[in-house]
């Protein structure tokens, strides 16, 4: 936390877990790739690394933590299909604009780009798709359209609530 002389981290092939404002304040860092195992990425976790330009998620990733991106430089991102919890995860990315859900994916998770506001513009959501979760795009004001895979059989409530972009 707070490392600000930084700029590059190569993480542990054998690394599991990155925890809570793991990397928090390292302001110089540009990339981060996860490596393999990593199951889970605590809440803040890359919070103010404002020159994180681009995050690569593992395949294999279930569990992303609340405002993993905020205040960081990364403008897309592809969220692994392996991932089934992602509350708030990309609360205060003010860069991002597009989210990519992985081919495979079944279930959009609950909350998962909820409280975004107006910087996601652009959400690619695949045929796979059989369900999105709860809260899933709550407040994405930016989004102004979003196509529906033409399998999906349940939208959970809440998930676009206060949208107002889309017609």
């Amino acid at each position: 936390k707070g490392c600000k002389g930084i700029s590059e981290i190569e993480l542990p092939r054998r690394l599991e877990k990155i925890g809570n404002e793991a990397f928090s304040g390292c302001t110089a860092i540009t990339e981060i790739i996860l490596p393999i195992k990593v199951k889970e990425v605590g809440a803040r976790a890359f919070e103010n690394c404002e020159e994180l330009g681009k995050i690569t998620l593992n395949e294999g990733l279930e569990s992303i933590g609340s405002g993993f991106l905020s205040k960081t430089a990364v403008k897309e991102i592809i969220i692994p299909k392996t991932v089934t919890g992602m509350s708030s995860a990309l609360y205060g990315a003010e860069s991002l604009t597009k989210v990519t859900f992985e081919s495979g994916m079944e279930r959009i998770p609950s909350s998962a780009l909820s409280d975004t506001g107006s910087t996601v513009k652009e959400v690619s959501i695949p045929e796979t798709v059989r369900t999105i979760g709860s809260f899933a795009f709550y407040e994405c004001t930016g989004l102004t359209e979003i196509k529906l895979p033409g399998k999906l059989k349940k939208i959970e409530g809440i998930a676009f609530k206060g949208c107002k972009g889309i017609s």
